[in-house]
């Protein structure tokens, strides 16, 4: 079929495309996987050619919907790449399978557990105010509970507004060799060797393997210009700002001023004007396909990215290295940029902080609050997860 009704690929992309966008998110909120195992696809086959003959018999010919056996032959090519795929290796990651006999179609034995699933926590967590404190970047109060995660093989991921280069120079100091996502979900970085296999659609580069989801910064910085031209003085990008003048915006040293301007894939604007002002702004960059998040100092100005994505597409990507574990997530944040990563999570933590109360969140389960602000409030909390999913 393929050869012959698809030789562009059209359905094959279709497919996987759709696969991936609409079916994998929802694979991952499932609790309990039961699977109908039909012997082989040629089973399937024959099964739908009954369906119809049982269909023209009922409506004695006149079934304007009844299909002749090549015509089954030809719709069910559609889906038998994927149906073989799954006959193969869906029952290793199900919880119980029922395995139906090729001639009557009833249920004929039970598999539970055909491979143990292991239960294991992913982190997600945003780094400034989170992990790092707010005022000072201090990890120090998370350092036992870092150490912690690292001897039960917890991974912890940054999902960051932060660069590759800063996020780099975090993991060489807390001993991090685990995935990580910068730039508000812009691009998610794997350690080449994490995974036994090379990671789905990513590129290799200077010893990562990358998954982008937005446009290029000058591709913005272009945007930004087309769309600000009225607003002269509202706003100081990045990329205009000097290291000495990045250093008192931020409260970081010139050099790591310098790292934090080092940006791939978005723009951070410092902003000077009205809400008025930020809110014109910001629907033109909508309108004009920008993703726009206020984070805890900046407006973040990339493409349509953010942690949510990154956090389910690297979660997607942890079950189909590891099919014998089941993956949990959680995520941790304390601002409003990190909404949609708190939405994605299995577990949502909100780290608390002096700036603003906890932002509103769609979701209400699984939802845990600190009591304590920074990265003593992210060691309070994930004890008390991992009291609560794992018993240690």
């Amino acid at each position: 079929m393929e050869t012959d009704l698809d030789n562009t690929g059209a359905w094959r992309t279709y497919s996987n495309s759709m696969i991936e966008k609409e079916y994998s998110p929802l694979y991952l909120i499932m609790d309990y996987w039961l699977m109908l195992k039909a012997p082989s696809f040629e089973c399937v086959s024959h099964w739908r050619k009954e369906q119809e003959h049982k269909l023209a018999e009922k409506t004695q010919g006149t079934g304007t919907a009844v299909m002749s056996d090549s015509e089954v032959e030809t719709f069910i090519q559609h889906y038998q790449r994927l149906t073989e795929h799954s006959l193969e290796h869906v029952p290793f990651i199900s919880n119980i399978v029922l395995e139906l006999e090729s001639q009557s179609k009833y249920f004929v034995r039970q598999r539970t557990g055909a491979i143990k699933l292991y239960r294991q926590l992913i982190i997600f967590t945003d780094l400034d105010g989170t992990l790092l404190d707010h005022h000072s970047y201090s990890y120090a109060a998370a350092l036992p509970m870092l150490e912690k995660l690292q001897e039960h093989h917890i991974s912890v991921i940054p999902n960051t507004s932060k660069t590759f280069a800063e996020v780099q120079q975090l993991r060489n100091e807390l001993a991090l060799q685990t995935p990580f996502v910068v730039e508000n979900g812009a691009a998610i970085y794997i350690p080449d060797g994490f995974f036994d296999q090379p990671p789905a659609d990513c590129e290799l580069k200077n010893g990562y393997w990358r998954k982008a989801f937005s446009r290029e910064r000058n591709y913005w910085l272009e945007l930004i210009t087309a769309n600000s031209k009225d607003l002269d003085g509202a706003f100081k990008g990045f990329s205009k700002m000097s290291d000495e003048e990045l250093s008192l915006a931020t409260g970081l040293s010139t050099i790591d001023a310098s790292q934090a301007n080092d940006r791939q894939f978005s723009e951070p604007l410092h902003w000077l004007g009205t809400e008025q002002q930020k809110t014109l702004f910001s629907n033109r960059m909508k309108s004009a396909g920008a993703n726009v998040l206020q984070g805890g100092r900046f407006l973040h100005i990339s493409g349509q990215s953010n942690k949510g994505i990154a956090l389910r597409w690297l979660t997607q990507e942890f079950s189909r290295q590891n099919t014998n574990t089941q993956f949990k997530s959680v995520a941790l944040g304390d601002s409003f940029n990190d909404n949609d990563m708190l939405e994605s999570a299995d577990i949502a933590v909100q780290i608390k902080t002096s700036k603003h109360d906890f932002p509103k969140l769609f979701r209400t389960d699984a939802i845990w609050q600190s009591t304590k602000m920074g990265p003593k409030g992210w060691a309070e909390c994930l004890d008390q997860i991992l009291t609560q999913e794992l018993q240690i």
